[in-house]
């Protein structure tokens, strides 16, 4: 988790609902994640947010072996140019985003197809759509490619080291990682 101020990494064995519900306690933060569904049974579908990053790898994901004017390959470039298009109109009120991602996101949805890969893209879409809306409303870029880029250093190291093979090592990474991430955010 990471907010303006601090950072804070939790050691846990698993990503289980458990876990998460035990760290997000009653809080009022709102949660930015990949759509692993219990995070979002957790916080509620008004304080979850979903990464833009994580849905456009997935599309991607389900069309790499397709051909560029199969539809899933149309979807996919449709939710890509909606993101930049978001992205892009800074001066855009938060109503005037808001509706261009609602009637952009519905057209999309609305899309009828019986071919398992644009379903799979559709259903996605369609169960984050109120999260992903909220990402581009109330982030800068919609993602949580901050809060990953922090982490993979550390990731890389505990797997080189082997930091982590035991619970005790992973919590011990988990509090240098959190102190040496808020004392460099505090600078």
């Amino acid at each position: 988790m990471a907010n303006d101020k601090e950072t804070v990494y939790v050691a846990a064995e698993s990503r289980g609902k458990g876990i998460f519900e035990e760290m997000y306690g009653d809080s009022s933060a709102k949660s930015m994640h990949d759509g692993y569904s219990s995070y979002a049974s957790v916080t509620g579908t008004d304080k979850t947010l979903y990464c833009w990053t994580h849905v456009l790898r997935f599309a991607f994901e389900e069309t790499v072996k397709l051909q560029k004017d199969h539809v899933a390959c149309q979807i996919r470039d449709r939710l890509v140019d909606l993101y930049q298009t978001i992205r892009f109109h800074r001066e855009w009120t938060r109503d005037q985003k808001e509706q261009a991602l609602r009637i952009e996101l519905d057209s999309i949805i609305s899309i009828q197809s019986l071919d398992q890969t644009v379903i799979n893209i559709l259903h996605r879409v369609s169960v984050q759509k109120e999260g992903l809306i909220l990402a581009l409303l109330d982030t800068t870029d919609g993602t949580n490619n901050l809060s990953e880029r922090e982490l993979r250093n550390m990731a890389i190291k505990r797997t080189i080291s082997h930091g982590s093979d035991t619970f005790k090592g992973m919590e011990t990474t988990a509090i240098i990682g959190s102190v040496l991430q808020s004392l460099t955010r505090n600078k």
